[in-house]
């Protein structure tokens, strides 16, 4: 393994890229990582594409002709996240991999920012596995800028890594892999990523290994990146649902009780639900959801004054809401048996190793 007294980072990080129909997004990433400050540190640029039907291939053949680093792209048939993490860990062969994804826009000082903190946080930790940052929707429009106002609030990122923003580096049980550093050596020895998590939470699941192994996280108080993950309350609604769902799978495999903030999403959920079919019998049960509706709105209204964004209100009140009623009922569709495998992989064997 690596020492800590000794860090080198030049020419020792892989960055690790998953692709599924990513055309659209592609030379913006690269273009920001282009102009990363220490560019130098990486050494190759690993894509594993997930079976791209658009033009995500030859984008990516176009843009490793001239690209200053290295690009290898390895040929994914099976469209699994954790899968796609695992090979392209398989193939890196650097002391570091660096993660991110084709819709995120890493600022300039990305990468420079990462090390610094890994060389602060090393020699302090001698177990330390991975240093990362939160996320954020870019700021192109109401729902974005109401949405990341959300996820700034304990109300809308519950400490979670990915959208808590510490002042000081803190220890977290994982760390999103739109935005983390990682010991390559430390992730190979707790079993690599798992092909079990198709969609969501293979860096969860990540984590939470590597807490058993006694190795440390870091969520760093790093500019977040922009990620686009949603352009809309649709989008962002599915995306809730699909991490509430990926709970479930997690508290299954590593048999654990689900996590306090997912336990009360689904009594939440549940309870709006049953109020509200309740108060067409009895009406005082729409006191419920009425009295929650009544809170989200006061707690809107003073972020959005204390904000100064006034204008947002309306908007960070569906942003709170959406939030809170989606993950819970994605907590609550993956406990009923026939929908708890919704987001596990089929995938057994060897994995596929098909470079381009």
């Amino acid at each position: 393994m690596l020492s800590h007294h000794k860090i080198i980072f030049e020419q020792n990080i892989s960055l690790c890229l998953v692709t599924y129909n990513e055309a659209a997004t592609l030379y913006t990433f690269f273009a920001a990582l282009k102009r990363q400050s220490q560019i130098a540190f990486l050494k190759k640029c690993l894509i594993v594409d997930n079976g791209s039907s658009d033009d995500t291939m030859s984008v990516l053949l176009q843009i490793k002709t001239s690209f200053p680093v290295p690009i290898e792209i390895i040929s994914n048939p099976i469209n699994s996240i954790g899968l796609a993490r695992r090979l392209s860990v398989e193939h890196s062969a650097t002391d570091f991999v660096l993660f991110s994804d084709p819709d995120c826009h890493p600022h300039t000082t990305w990468i420079e920012e990462l090390c610094q903190y890994w060389s602060q946080l090393a020699p302090l930790n001698p177990n330390l596995a991975g240093v990362g940052g939160s996320n954020r929707l870019p700021n192109s429009g109401l729902f974005q800028q109401a949405t990341n106002t959300m996820l700034s609030s304990f109300w809308g990122h519950g400490q979670s890594p990915q959208g808590w923003f510490p002042k000081n580096p803190q220890t977290v049980d994982h760390l999103p892999t739109t935005n983390a550093l990682f010991l390559r050596d430390t992730i190979v020895k707790v079993g690599n990523f798992s092909p079990t998590f198709s969609q969501v939470c293979e860096d969860v699941d990540l984590g939470i290994r590597l807490k058993n192994a006694n190795h440390e996280l870091y969520l760093i108080p790093t500019f977040p990146i922009s990620n686009a993950s949603a352009t809309n309350y649709k989008n962002w609604a599915q995306r809730m649902k699909k991490f509430g769902a990926g709970q479930v799978l997690l508290s299954k495999i590593h048999s654990k009780p689900l996590r306090l903030t997912s336990l009360l999403s689904s009594i939440f959920c549940s309870g709006i639900v049953l109020s509200l079919l309740l108060s067409l019998l009895h009406w005082p049960f729409a006191l419920i959801p009425i009295t929650y509706a009544i809170g989200i709105s006061l707690l809107a209204l003073w972020i959005s004054v204390k904000n100064r964004q006034i204008l947002l209100w309306p908007y960070l009140i569906k942003s709170f809401m959406i939030t809170h009623f989606f993950y819970g009922w994605g907590v609550c569709s993956a406990l009923i048996p026939k929908n708890s495998n919704v987001f596990k992989s089929s995938f057994s064997g060897k994995s596929p190793d098909l470079k381009i």
